[in-house]
């Protein structure tokens, strides 16, 4: 390890024991109850047995690793199924919330089946909870709204159930036991919130919240006005863990885009999407001028958000000219339908959309994932 963050601040570290095989470090001068402790290493990290390594706020703790039963990663190998076995000393009255499903009826063993890189499994500690269950198409998901009052709770039960009736009518049930947890939670400067999906269970911060509610769900400052806070990630459950994408950018792309026409059906507001997509444009024209690179050669450490999210999104917005997007939607439900539950890869998805859509769409992606800047080819510039 080359060094340890915390609030920008340098940690001591030291080694408190070594062999062939591993080296354990031990942080000095930590606050449990400050910021996110980022870890640096030099070169790969093949295992990693963690404990507590993000507070992410008082009643949500961040964990890493399952003990020392947390398999061996290798940079060129993933396993696709394992089960694993819990060790973590939490408070009374604590629970944890992870990915896999309980294994035999042992509450500290779960059975894991890949839901994307081993790398990037997460599990969380919370106190222990009652979730508001939504039932949909005889699926049951989860909703915690711990700490929300009682507005902002039913507001967020009906948000998320509308989420969950949209992609079950376009999509189909997401497959029971993929997920864990998914989460809006205040990380980053100033208490920003942002979400990430782990399956059936979302845990949610007030601050986003309840602006939200108290606005009949009309954001301040986002040109389009109206926005659901669970849609995006809701969809994840389908695209992203049902399906997942060899290439992560095709996710959030796919994602970003259903995200908008969704959120017109949602709303009830004909041209919504079509001004999510109109306030992308000067974004994106911006990113560009900073770095021009294809949207398919940038990765999480880069600036992705706007090439990934917003100009990928637009290729389909884009198509969705001259295919209809009745078309295209019926046609992205068909792949998820066939492929759910495995990976696929760029090249199979769009074989497989332009044999749905009976049109040749290798040209159209390649213009929008492979090369630089921003000419929409069926929209105009």
């Amino acid at each position: 390890m080359r060094k340890a963050l915390q609030g920008g601040c340098d940690l001591g570290i030291e080694i408190v024991g070594q062999d062939k095989s591993a080296v354990v470090y031990e942080l000095r001068g930590w606050d449990p109850s400050g910021p996110e402790v980022v870890l640096m290493w030099d070169g790969a990290v093949d295992s990693f047995e963690g404990s507590l390594v993000c507070i992410i706020r008082p009643d949500l703790v961040e964990l890493s690793g399952f003990g020392r039963y947390f398999p061996t990663v290798h940079p060129d190998w993933q396993q696709e199924r394992f089960t694993y076995r819990l060790h973590v000393d939490l408070p009374a009255g604590w629970d944890l919330v992870t990915p896999g499903i309980s294994h035999r009826g042992d509450t500290k063993e779960r059975d894991y089946e890949r839901l994307r890189p081993i790398e990037d499994i997460v599990m969380c500690a919370v106190p222990s909870f009652e979730c508001d269950e939504v039932s949909v198409g005889g699926h049951v998901y989860r909703l915690y709204t711990r700490g929300l009052s009682d507005r902002e709770r039913a507001a967020m039960v009906f948000d998320f159930s509308r989420c969950l009736e949209a992609m079950h009518r376009h999509f189909g049930p997401a497959i029971p036991g993929r997920g864990g947890v998914a989460v809006i939670s205040p990380r980053g400067p100033a208490g920003a919130e942002w979400g990430f999906e782990r399956g059936d269970l979302w845990v949610c911060g007030d601050s986003l919240v309840g602006p939200l509610v108290a606005n009949d769900w009309v954001l301040e400052g986002l040109v389009p006005g109206r926005f659901s806070l669970a849609l995006h990630e809701t969809i994840h459950f389908w695209i992203g863990l049902s399906l997942e994408f060899a290439e992560h950018f095709l996710s959030e792309a796919i994602t970003q885009y259903l995200q908008n026409v969704i959120g017109e059906e949602l709303f009830g507001e004909p041209g919504l999407a079509d001004k999510f997509f109109g306030s992308y444009v000067p974004r994106i024209e911006g990113q560009l001028a900073v770095d021009g690179r294809p949207v398919a050669e940038l990765d999480h450490l880069d600036d992705h958000y706007v090439h990934w999210y917003l100009k990928g999104s637009w290729a389909f917005w884009d198509l969705e000219v001259s295919t209809g997007r009745e078309n295209l939607m019926r046609a992205l439900g068909v792949i998820y339908r066939r492929h759910a539950g495995t990976r696929i890869d760029y090249e199979t998805f769009v074989r497989e959309l332009g044999s749905l859509l009976d049109r040749d769409v290798r040209e159209h992606m390649h213009h929008w994932f492979r090369e630089s800047g921003f000419a929409p080819l069926y929209r105009g510039n």
